[in-house]
């Protein structure tokens, strides 16, 4: 009886779930065409957008796996949709089969759609974001501008800092200013003499509130300089827009499609500053007239031009504005150690004859100084008739110089010649101070770390004769690291530096300037080429004997000879006959010349050939480039005494340099800075101990060398790379350099890959990999580098972890990490007991706080990236 209760307990619960069973079936059957035609929906409506994320991240050359990984979930449910779209009746049994795999794979895309999908934006999203706050700066050089304290500017392109200090301007600054924004002239000339402030004004005027109203950001200040670059400017107005720099073909090209571009802002008012125009380059200017509504030229010259309408002409400044301008720059207001009575202070001031720049750098020189110095200083400035040209100011200044003695804090000798030395390099151009440490560690024996260079470089800011530009402060002052320090030179200074150094006869001077631009020639340029001489001597031959044809001279010579030696065959005669004369006429131009400093300037149009001057003595070599390609001259082959190369090339593109291999024979080359060059294959420099490349395509040097890097460079000890786009992986055979110390890659955003045998550099002691926002590893292996003692790895947004064996790093004193917030730490940071200071933004700073208590010695800093545009004036 008990069993056929059992029996039927159990045969009703088999119905019930039979009946559930088949209710479930026919409830898949049921719903089957409405899950297929969800799961269609789903993949065609989603399906493009995801192509078309794929698309970008393959133009932005983004890592594509995950978004690959989604695709393909797509993919296989297109696939099982399009296999289930046309059901024949006969299969309808297996339609609760069908079903069940569309809700599988319906599950899967879901989870594609809502976890894969959305981490694979989350994580695009933080690192576009990481990205453009690394790049801020670079972006903001072609868009817009950073106040010093970091705010974004509105508009103004190009425009430079707003000067910190105006006096006297006020009335002609209203007048041109009015012109600007009521008058008809299409072209404005602002005039004054050298000095005069033309430049001040032309920023102040920039940044006045009812100008930037009327022009809003398009605004284009370009400095024209002495030797203007037709093209050059025309792509430094492109960079200003936000657009590439293109190659023109000629002046005219260029000029077409700067008029294309700019009639692109729709009838918008337009103004574009064009300072610091020369005389006789008025035609040039008037190139950039074009009929366009709202569209204004600025101009700022020393010179007035008669077809255009001039605006306004500086005068000098009144007494009581040079007054307050001096107190200004002499810092009279300050505590000092002597302080002059009103009476020398206002004889000092009128012998500055009311120019703002003798105001600024005679107000330098005399800050703090004793009663002595402002007395002789005064006597000199007295003693001089009022000056109204370029030359009077020079004088004046350069006896303003003369007038210190021994009074500056450092050796005036060495102060003079760090001075003069910033005349080697272009007008209107950031000299940076690493090429400065290098020169003058090697001229003037100041030591190699740059201390004493800064020191000196400092003394010049402080006196008003040079301006310190810092582009972007990353690191401590204490790091002595340079690379984003700059040095600017106003164009009446750089004249004065040129004159001090050229107060010698040429051959003795100790600086020696070469500008071939637009193939110009210095005096002594020799004017015979070498492809005449034969004629010449053909034609002085004739005149020998005026009976004779030219076509019988070779003959005669030839017989002549035969006399004198009756053993020397015909054959060789004539050919030797040039070859003699040309050698002898070289010997002739051939120029001595003592000095320890060489720069020459090059473009495009500098065709003519090298004379056979010898610099024996020169230490430093530099290169100053517009131009597409360049070929290193052969007489460096000659130059012994050689120890630093800089090679800078000031136009918008990679250049490429030519015959590198002369420098292999040049024993005592230490250094070499290369610049936007498209570095060659190196060959041995067995003595180099420093290499820096900025902005340079590296690819031929470092994947085509014929031989290692390490035989090239066996005795290298610093190593620096930087903005070098090209740049995706470090030369294994760079590890084989045993000396090496400081390695520096920063900015190379395609740089993913540091070698694995990094740790063969026993002897690094600073290792730089800032900004290399690809960078997605450390090797294990750095925990051998047993020097290392300073690690910056600040904006390598791709970083996710460091490896266990960083904790190992028993040296390890001072850590940059600003911008590694996604970087995870190894337990192993525990051991790093000697480390003092960790430099880092706020998330990163929260990962260190749980090891510091571990770590007595540590400090945590949250640096606060300084970030300006004074730097673009000189761009």
């Amino acid at each position: 009886m008990a069993g056929a209760v059992i029996g039927e307990a159990v045969l009703g619960t088999l119905l019930e779930e039979g009946l559930k069973s088949g209710l479930d079936l026919v409830d898949k059957v049921i719903s089957f065409p409405t899950k297929r035609e969800e799961l269609r929906d789903t993949v065609q409506r989603l399906t493009p957008l995801i192509r078309q994320m794929k698309a970008h991240d393959e133009t932005l050359d983004r890592p594509l796996d995950q978004i690959e990984r989604v695709l393909t979930e797509f993919q296989e449910s297109d696939k099982l949709v399009r296999k289930y779209s046309n059901v024949r009746w006969w299969k309808s049994l297996s339609l609760p089969f069908y079903h069940d795999r569309l809700q599988e794979r319906g599950k899967k895309l879901e989870r594609a759609i809502t976890i894969d999908l959305q981490v694979y934006t989350a994580r695009d999203v933080k690192e576009i974001l990481s990205t453009l706050s690394t790049l801020k700066e670079i972006m903001l050089t072609s868009f817009s501008g950073l106040t010093g304290k970091g705010t974004v500017i509105e508009g103004l392109y190009g425009a430079p800092e707003k000067p910190k200090y105006t006096v006297g301007l006020d009335g002609a600054l209203n007048r041109t200013k009015n012109e600007l924004l009521n008058g008809d002239e299409p072209v404005l000339v602002l005039t004054g003499l050298p000095g005069s402030g033309k430049t001040t004004m032309a920023k102040e005027l920039c940044w006045d509130p009812h100008v930037k109203a009327k022009f809003g950001g398009n605004i284009f200040f370009v400095i024209f300089s002495k030797t203007p670059n037709l093209r050059n400017i025309v792509q430094t107005i492109f960079g200003h827009c936000g657009r590439p720099a293109p190659e023109f073909s000629s002046d005219e090209d260029a000029i077409n499609r700067l008029s294309v571009l700019l009639r692109q802002f729709g009838g918008k008012p337009l103004l574009l500053v064009l300072d610091d125009v020369w005389q006789g380059s008025e035609t040039l200017v008037e190139k950039f007239k074009f009929q366009i509504s709202g569209y204004k030229v600025l101009v700022t010259s020393r010179v007035t031009f008669p077809r255009f309408v001039t605006s306004c002409q500086l005068e000098p400044l009144g007494h009581d504005d040079a007054i307050r301008l001096f107190h200004h720059f002499s810092l009279l207001d300050d505590s000092s150690s002597y302080k002059p009575n009103k009476k020398l202070v206002h004889e000092v001031v009128r012998g500055c004859k009311g120019s703002p720049l003798a105001i600024e750098v005679i107000g330098g020189l005399l800050c703090k100084q004793p009663f002595e110095v402002w007395q002789k200083m005064k006597e000199l400035l007295l003693s001089k008739s009022i000056f109204d040209s370029n030359t009077d100011l020079l004088l004046r200044l350069q006896t303003s110089l003369e007038v210190m003695g021994d009074k500056f804090p450092i050796k005036k000798e060495c102060f003079m010649e760090c001075f003069m030395d910033l005349g080697l390099f272009p007008e209107d151009k950031m000299i940076p101070v690493d090429t400065l440490i290098d020169m003058w560690a090697e001229q003037y024996n100041l030591d190699e770390g740059g201390i004493e260079a800064m020191a000196t470089i400092h003394e010049l800011t402080n006196r008003n004769l040079a301006k310190t530009v810092i582009r972007r402060k990353v690191a401590r002052d204490t790091d002595k690291y340079y690379s984003n320090h700059f040095v600017m030179l106003h164009d009446l200074l750089r004249e004065l530096a040129i004159h001090q150094s050229s107060l010698e006869s040429f051959t003795e001077r100790r600086r020696l300037i070469i500008d071939l631009g637009e193939n110009n020639h210095p005096e002594w340029w020799p004017e015979q080429k070498q492809q005449g001489v034969i004629a010449r001597i053909s034609s002085l031959l004739s005149g020998w004997w005026p009976e004779q044809k030219q076509q019988g001279v070779i003959a005669r010579i030839s017989s002549l000879l035969s006399g004198w030696w009756p053993e020397q065959k015909q054959q060789g005669v004539i050919t030797r006959i040039p070859s003699l004369f040309f050698g002898w006429w070289m010997e002739q131009k051939q120029q001595q010349v003592i000095a320890h400093s060489l720069s020459i300037y090059a473009d495009d149009t500098s065709t003519a050939e090298w004379c056979n001057i010898e610099p024996d003595e020169a230490k430093v070599l530099i290169l100053n480039l517009q131009s597409s390609s360049y070929t290193i001259p052969n007489f460096v082959k000659k130059m012994r005494k050689l120890k630093v190369l800089v090679v800078t090339n000031y136009g918008f593109h990679i250049s490429k340099l030519n015959r590198f291999e002369l420098l292999g024979s040049l024993s005592d080359l230490k250094r070499i800075r290369l610049e936007k060059i498209s570095v060659p294959c190196l060959c041995r420099l067995m003595n180099l101990q420093k290499l820096s490349l900025h902005m340079c395509t590296t690819r031929p040097a470092f994947e085509s060398s014929p031989f290692d890097i390490s035989d090239a460079l066996p005795n290298l000890v610093e190593l620096n790379i930087d903005y070098c786009k090209d740049l995706v992986k470090l030369p294994v055979e760079i590890c084989k350099i045993k000396p090496l110390k400081k390695l520096s890659i920063t900015n190379c955003h395609k740089f993913s890959e540091l070698p694995k045998e990094i740790g063969n550099l026993e002897n690094l002691e600073m290792l730089r990999l800032s900004s290399c926002s690809d960078l997605e590893e450390i090797p294990d292996s750095i925990k051998s580098l047993q020097k290392l003692s300073h690690l910056d790895i600040s904006d390598c947004i791709s970083l996710k972890e460091l490896p266990e064996g960083f904790g190992y790093l028993c040296n390890l004193e001072k850590l940059y990490m600003k911008g590694c917030s996604r970087c995870e730490l190894p337990l192993s940071v525990m051991n790093l007991q000697r480390l003092m200071v960790v430099v880092c933004d706020e998330e990163t700073a929260a990962s260190w706080e749980p090891f510091q208590p571990e770590l007595p010695n540590l400090t945590i800093e949250q640096l606060k990236a300084d970030i300006n545009l004074d730097w673009l004036q000189g761009v």
